[in-house]
């Protein structure tokens, strides 16, 4: 089917972030089929829409933000629904008390509970995450531990088994994970492999499990489960999140904070 009518490109491109919607990926040539227009137009059409945060830009074509199956660079998911994630982060930040041990992960939701914790007396804080380091390392009130190995750039993380050797010795009184899906069957999701073993490792000595999704997280399913429905104790979310999905999840015993 094509697009018979004229557009201007602002028009265009805004139906083209619906066509992504709908879609998982699409191609140059179908999008140009689409409009009927030049695949150059196209190719600067996604290339501004990338450049804008809007799509993740693949070899001929374009997928959506929403696809579980592709891995954004982090200075985009940090600037994807932002204010929920404040929100989130901030909340997140509250359940922590002093003097306890948690770790917090690369997520650009998780990040956001850091300026939160400047009250904070005498809390340990294990990471992977580099911004969260970046950021801590000034709060003398925080003992600051980061957990080495191989540096992943897409993340701004740190992964690798001789991390993993070091997490098993240690207790961690809550762990503060992001997601890249929740649903009730799987569980909290994840893509990369690397972040899914370091996530089941810290999951599996922590006390509570704490996860922070914005709505578009929820019924969504990516490459591997990192925390099993049954291990999750909270969950915070936002207010756009699908109420069905939160009642199936307070049912199986998750308290789901709406902030």
């Amino acid at each position: 089917m094509k697009e018979s009518k004229i557009i201007y490109s602002y028009q265009r491109r805004k139906r083209i972030l619906e066509i992504l919607d709908k879609k998982e990926s699409i191609s140059v040539r179908e999008l140009s089929n689409y409009f009927n227009i030049s695949e150059v137009t196209i190719r600067n059409d996604l290339n501004k829409l990338a450049k804008e945060g809007k799509i993740i830009r693949t070899h001929g074509g374009a997928v959506s933000l929403n696809d579980t199956k592709y891995e954004q660079a982090y200075h985009i998911r940090k600037s994807k629904n932002h204010n929920l994630k404040v929100k989130i982060g901030k909340a997140a930040a509250s359940l922590v008390e002093d003097s306890e041990v948690i770790f917090i992960d690369a997520s650009s939701t998780a990040s956001e509970m850091l300026p939160y914790l400047k009250q904070k007396s005498e809390l340990t804080v294990i990471t992977n995450s580099i911004e969260v380091c970046n950021t801590l390392i000034l709060y003398r009130n925080i003992h600051l531990i980061i957990l080495g190995g191989n540096v992943r750039r897409e993340s701004l993380s740190t992964v690798g088994s001789q991390i993993e050797d070091i997490i098993k010795y240690g207790n961690i009184g809550k762990a503060f994970f992001g997601a890249k899906g929740f649903d009730i069957v799987h569980g909290l999701t994840d893509i990369n492999q690397d972040e899914i073993n370091l996530k089941k490792s810290v999951a599996n000595k922590s006390q509570k499990i704490i996860a922070l999704i914005d709505y578009t997280k929820w019924d969504k399913v990516s490459f591997g489960t990192f925390a099993p429905t049954d291990n999750i104790d909270t969950i915070i979310t936002d207010k756009k999140a699908p109420e069905e999905s939160i009642d199936k999840a307070r049912k199986q015993g998750i308290e789901v904070i709406v902030v």
